[in-house]
């Protein structure tokens, strides 16, 4: 089995991929990986959030100013 890496071009056929090492190195980089996209995504949901919460209060503030303009 070749594993050749098209961006780098070295070959990893040398190496023994299926030691449990290997695969272990392999599991952890999985957890770390998803981890990261976990913070990331969460991270983007918090600005999102925070976003619309100063865009609604933006809004609830020039309504109450109109409201106030009218009386």
């Amino acid at each position: 089995m070749t594993i050749n890496t098209p961006a780098t071009g070295f070959d990893f056929s040398g190496f023994n991929l299926s030691k449990p090492a290997t695969i272990d190195i392999r599991r952890q980089a999985e957890l770390a990986r998803s981890a990261y996209i976990h913070t990331a995504l969460n991270m983007l949901g918090q600005r999102i959030t925070s976003a619309y919460r100063s865009t609604t209060e933006l809004f609830s503030f020039a309504q109450r100013m109109n409201q106030a303009a009218r009386l």
